[in-house]
């Protein structure tokens, strides 16, 4: 072995001996890198430094180690000669180096703390502060849109589903007249419930299916009746046609069962005059309507139920009044959409004042629906007048559009601040119910006898009648006979007496006969 080492020393930076140009066990040293190595037996150059101090003079690789400031760094990029940049290097930690840490026990966190995004999975685990801002939101939206279990106001809609509310009341029933939203078991609903009386309905035919006088048929007369009971009330004429479902096609009619309507469409763009009236209107007979005790401390309200539908929209009026037009109440209703059915609902209160005939078979109120009546005939809405109203100021006059519709159908009056659903009547117990006040008989007899011997026949009536009826001879069928006459026998019957026989032989009574009771 020599008893010296041969050594290669360069000042250039990133300089390496060449191999094959020095022997196996020579060493070589380069200042500018601060490294050092040998070379090995193939003669290529080795490094000895693993960890070398960091200077500005020498290039460095990715991988490489250096101590800079009194801290081990690795080198994550290369590097070229020239001050230490810190984004090419990773500090690795000491023990000496525990700035960038918190302590277990202690210690004061200065930065951000990051944590996953996803939701906690136990009850002890941290979260971020999204899922914190999501709970405060949800919490927020829950406090603002529903309602706690105990307290709390309601201040929306309560909208149900199919499904039926179930529980036990914790608060006590509602006292009777309660006018709060409380909100009740189904028990005490159904209970609670009006109940639809029989005859409860002071009117007659509000369904309108009784037309004995036109058997449907339309027509333009002015102040007469239209279908039974009711009438059509016109200062002037030519000013519309009304009739049984005219104009058609206004049926269905929802949720009432009723295939009929009163109705009316105007011929003419008419401005009424002060002094017109155009209506429909009931007469009520006064022992139907005993309990209303109108006139006295206690009068009782009513309410009035009934479908309308219009080719016109807006507010729509009418009015009840007494017998002798001197106490009327204007009312108003509404009909949203055109060429629809609108359910309208009017709780009138009962008149003190009166005067009022209550007990009786006299007339003792109208229930008029007004049509385009003058500014005479209306007044201001929802209070007792004394004064003829037929309808309320401002409202729509039908007879103002040309072709204009309005019917009616359904109607209802009952005693009380509640509207109960329509009672239909049977056929049979309707058309009863009408022939009190009108009704058609055919008299039909036939018979031998000598000629010249005068005929007297009596005859009953269908039903007995409000009063002694007004008879007209509507057609005279009768051969071999003289000319009848009508005479009235009360109102459950008249009879009729005849001219001679002409002939001696077979002579035929044949008449049509209207009795009119109408109050």
């Amino acid at each position: 072995m020599p008893n010296r080492v041969q050594t290669l020393r360069s000042s250039v930076p990133g300089n390496m001996p060449q191999a094959a140009t020095r022997q196996p066990g020579e060493l070589w040293l380069n200042f500018a890198d601060a490294h050092i190595g040998y070379i090995d037996a193939s003669q290529a150059p080795q490094k000895l430094l693993a960890v070398r101090l960091f200077v500005s003079t020498a290039p460095y690789a990715t991988g490489d180690f250096a101590v800079y400031a009194g801290a081990l760094y690795q080198a994550i990029a290369p590097s070229a000669a020239g001050a230490f940049t810190a984004s090419n290097w990773t500090k690795i930690g000491t023990a000496q180096d525990l700035s960038q840490y918190l302590l277990l026990a202690g210690g004061t966190l200065t930065g951000a703390l990051n944590l996953p995004a996803a939701a906690p999975t136990v009850a002890t685990q941290a979260t971020n502060k999204s899922y914190v801002d999501a709970g405060d939101a949800a919490a927020t939206t829950l406090a603002n849109t529903k309602l706690p279990l105990a307290g709390g106001t309601l201040t929306g809609a309560l909208n149900g589903t199919t499904a039926a509310f179930s529980g036990v009341a914790t608060a006590a029933d509602p006292p009777a007249q309660d006018s709060s939203s409380k909100l009740v078991t189904t028990a005490w609903f159904n209970s609670h419930q009006p109940v639809t009386k029989e005859n409860s309905n002071r009117l007659i035919n509000g369904d309108m299916r009784i037309d004995q006088r036109n058997n449907g048929a339309s027509g333009t007369a002015t102040n007469s009746f239209t279908v039974d009971r009711w009438y059509y009330g016109a200062a002037q004429a030519a000013k519309g046609t009304w009739g049984r479902n005219f104009p058609s096609g206004f049926v269905p009619i929802p949720s009432t069962g009723c295939g009929y309507y009163l109705g009316f469409q105007s011929s003419s763009a008419y401005a009424s005059l002060a002094t017109d009236n155009f209506q429909f209107h009931q007469p009520i007979e006064a022992d139907a309507i005993s309990d209303f005790a109108w006139g006295g401390a206690s009068a009782q309200a009513v309410t009035l139920s009934f479908w309308a539908y219009s080719s016109l929209t807006g507010t729509f009026g009418g009015a009840v009044k007494n017998d002798v037009s001197s106490r009327s109440y204007p009312f108003i209703f509404n009909i949203p959409t055109a060429n629809a059915w609108t359910k309208c609902v009017v709780t009138i209160p009962g008149d003190t004042v009166g005067p009022w005939v209550m007990t009786g078979n006299a007339r003792g109120m109208y229930v008029q629906f007004d049509l385009g009546s003058g500014s005479n005939f209306r007044g201001p809405a929802g209070a007792w007048a004394s004064a003829n109203y037929i309808g309320v100021t401002g409202t729509v006059s039908v007879v103002a559009t040309n072709g204009a519709t309005f019917a009616v159908t359904s109607v209802k009056l009952e005693i009380g601040s509640t509207a109960t659903p329509f009672n239909r009547q049977s056929l049979a117990k309707s058309l009863v119910d009408c022939q009190r006040y009108y009704q058609l008989s055919t008299v039909i007899n036939q018979n031998t006898n000598t000629g010249g011997t005068p005929i007297t026949v009596s005859t009953p009536l269908a039903v007995a009648m409000r009063a002694s009826p007004t008879l007209v001879l509507a057609a005279n069928n009768s051969s071999n006979i003289g000319a009848p006459t009508l005479n009235s026998a009360g109102n459950g019957g008249f009879w009729w007496a005849a001219a001679n026989v002409t002939v001696s032989g077979t002579y035929t009574m044949g008449l049509n006969i209207t009795a009119s009771a109408e109050p």
